[in-house]
């Protein structure tokens, strides 16, 4: 039976779920070890979803720390932004979600649900911690890490001002701004990587509770405006890719999963997205899978988001041998000059031309300007610690028991999210589990 090695503080166990199930089981002798239904193999029993038995919301270090000092930014103009009668005009041709008070909506959630969700969930749970393990092996870890965006390119504070006729029409968060934490990342598993990559754009915004949420998007060429894998499963699959043994081992794993066609094709889809980002400050991300918004005509309508920077910004030859180094560089270096700032546009879902089943699927419908981010050249010099401590999961806090106000703003919506739940939970909550990373021998 696995036990907690000597040594570990009671700080890292409680960090740690696995670690905190082997020193409930200590107190309960007798019952299968823990770790037993993520170390064996698929038919290993399954135990309930981690992504329903625990929070989304993983903040335990950050939970005791102080505040940071809030920013103050100058609001932009917002006459320049989508109206409410154009916002008005494009939700009466908008798709609706089917509910339960709204029956006849034109999507229905494809989410997968009962014994199934508890049986993907348990493999997802399983895959992600041996994946990490796998890392951490290669690397010699002690810890594990993020599985990817490992990178932090720019880690700080934010503050996000909000379109008010966006506000007027849709039950948003109820504030004209508010307080975010930013992370720009380098969205590769490579702890100090150089060429090529996708990035992502990660904000937790806090609401008038003080609970957050979070907006997750991947940008770096126009073509990360979609997702390279048709599925969750494919998705899951991808990881594959991350520190096998060899990677003819890698793609044979994906090859016996997706098939001899779609398996090497989303790997080449991958290799396509990645880019040579000049600037972060350029950075264009979108979120890709849909998340739900109400209106208040009642409605339950679905959007896709990008941040898009305000303006272009030029260049300098920043210092650095390796890209994500020179990045790093080059943004405090854009920071320095003045407050950078990003549109935050929402695309509503179209009823018919749009496959809300499909990630790999753009939109058609125009985008709309919901607010504007922030960053400000004034950090609190403990930002970028915070932003690198950070759990980010778009399930924080919108969770169905969650008391959270905001539980039901950006709602996430359908199969890909829905497995985002299990995926998060098991990552984020692995971070900083030495116990696991202690079996890599």
């Amino acid at each position: 039976m696995a036990t907690i090695p000597n040594g570990i503080p009671p700080s890292l166990i409680a960090l740690c779920p696995h670690m905190k199930a082997l020193a409930a089981q200590a107190q309960a002798p007798g019952q299968a070890d823990p770790l037993d239904s993520h170390a064996g193999s698929a038919s290993a029993a399954i135990e309930p979803s981690p992504a329903a038995a625990q929070p989304a919301v993983a903040e335990p270090a950050a939970a005791a720390e102080p505040a940071l000092e809030p920013v103050s930014t100058a609001a932009p103009d917002a006459s320049v932004w989508a109206s409410a009668d154009h916002i008005q005009t494009v939700l009466k041709h908008a798709a609706t979600v089917s509910t339960p008070s709204h029956p006849l909506g034109d999507i229905i959630d494809n989410s997968l649900t009962g014994r199934k969700a508890e049986l993907f969930d348990a493999e997802t749970t399983k895959e992600i911690t041996q994946f990490q393990q796998r890392q951490a092996k290669t690397e010699g870890s002690d810890n594990l890490n993020r599985l990817i965006h490992r990178d932090q390119l720019f880690g700080g504070q934010a503050q996000v001002h909000w379109n008010p006729a966006m506000n007027g029409l849709l039950k948003m968060f109820g504030m004209d701004s508010q307080q975010a934490v930013v992370r720009i990342s380098d969205a590769s598993n490579e702890p100090d990587p150089n060429g090529k990559s996708m990035y992502g754009f990660a904000l937790e915004v806090i609401g008038q509770d003080g609970q957050p949420s979070d907006i997750l998007m991947t940008g770096g060429s126009p073509l990360t405006e979609h997702s390279q894998a048709r599925d969750p499963q494919a998705q899951l699959d991808l990881f594959n890719m991350l520190n096998p043994p060899n990677k003819v081992e890698g793609l044979a794993r994906i090859v016996s999963h997706e098939g001899p066609v779609s398996g090497p094709r989303m790997i080449l889809d991958v290799e396509h997205m990645k880019t040579n980002l000049d600037s972060a400050a350029n950075l264009t991300a979108w979120s890709r899978a849909p998340f739900a918004l109400q209106g208040r005509d009642g409605q339950t309508y679905l959007v896709k988001m990008r941040a898009v920077p305000v303006e272009s910004h030029s260049t300098a030859s920043a210092a650095g041998e390796r890209s994500g180094q020179r990045l790093q560089a080059d943004f405090q270096q854009q920071l320095a000059k003045g407050d950078l700032r990003w549109r935050l546009d929402f695309q509503f879902a179209q009823p018919k031309v749009d496959d809300v089943d499909d990630p790999r699927e753009n939109w058609h419908g125009p985008w709309l300007t919901a607010g504007e981010i922030v960053v400000p050249s004034k950090q609190d010099p403990r930002a970028a610690q915070r932003a690198e401590d950070t759990r980010f999961s778009v399930w924080k806090t919108k969770e169905h028991d969650s008391v959270a106000v905001d539980k039901d703003v950006l709602k996430p919506f359908g199969e890909i999210n829905r497995a985002r739940q299990a995926a998060y939970a098991a990552s984020g909550g692995n971070r900083g589990c030495p116990f696991l990373a202690a079996q890599k021998g």
